[in-house]
């Protein structure tokens, strides 16, 4: 008969929920994810799971089942819990039935050398709208920096705007303005900034050549260090009395149009391997 976790005291259990803070989540290397479709993408990112807890719902399901089958194939710790311990671990007020930690990937040099488009989320303070561009950038095969007083992007309400892609694309976190700049030059890419007053329209910038696109908060902008360095500032037409556009909107209408110009050769991913 499988035991079942009913206490939120359980040492497991509490090691997870206290991966909900940014410090313990630099101190362990591990993150949150939840729900089946985080880690399904996750798992086929290749990412490293470590224990997961299921609720009664998380095996009420064909989904459900056939994923907690997967991962205990895999020799992943699949742990029983109450409903209740589930809650006390997620971060959120509906739980999905499932929730798993996971190692957070670090993302070396050699990850980026393959990806022409790099996008820049400069303080970028909402996990959601972090989350969002993440994958954005996943879905055309571009990169992630974050620049110091963005949000973390595996934060469990990153992950979950994310979906999971989180994993699938190279990400380095915490840059400072002067990194930002000296490894767009160091590795080719030309800086270009996205700001309301930019005298470029994006979609009369050449974005052919390897480049490394900064969006800034709604609150705060760009950076002005970074507008100052950037090599084009570029701009969307927005009607009278719009001063600007959500940072993650911003971010997908120019890497979308980006990627236009790339696709009618025909790759699935425009940004990767050129």
């Amino acid at each position: 008969m499988t035991r079942v976790i009913t206490s939120v005291d359980n040492a497991r259990v509490k090691a997870a929920r206290a991966l909900s803070r940014p410090k313990r989540r630099r101190e362990t290397g591990l993150c949150l994810l939840e729900g089946a479709r985080a880690i399904e993408t996750a798992l086929e990112a290749g990412a490293v799971v470590r224990d997961v807890f299921a609720a009664p719902a998380a095996r009420a399901g064909q989904r459900g089942r056939a994923l907690l089958e997967r991962l205990a194939q895999a020799g992943v710790a699949v742990f029983d819990v109450t409903e209740r311990v589930l809650q006390s671990i997620s971060a959120t007020e509906t739980p999905q039935g499932i929730v798993a930690t996971a190692v957070i990937p670090a993302a070396g040099p050699e990850e980026f050398a393959g990806v022409a488009a790099v996008l820049v989320a400069d303080r970028i303070g909402d996990p959601g709208n972090l989350g969002t561009m993440a994958r954005t950038a996943a879905a055309v095969g571009a990169g992630l920096w974050t620049t110091f007083g963005s949000a973390d992007l595996f934060d469990p309400k990153a992950l979950r705007a994310s979906a999971g892609t989180a994993f699938l694309l190279p990400v380095r976190q915490r840059m400072s303005v002067d990194e930002v700049a000296a490894e767009s030059r160091r590795t080719g890419r030309r800086l270009v900034a996205a700001d309301a007053d930019g005298p470029l329209r994006y979609d009369q910038f050449g974005w052919d050549a390897p480049f490394a696109l900064v969006i800034g908060s709604e609150a705060h902008g760009v950076d002005p260090r970074l507008l100052e360095a950037a090599d084009a500032v570029v701009r969307l037409p927005l009607a009278p009395g719009v001063e600007s556009l959500n940072a993650a909107v911003t971010a997908a209408v120019c890497l979308f149009e980006a990627a236009r110009r790339r696709w009618p050769g025909g790759a699935a991913k425009p940004f990767t391997n050129l």
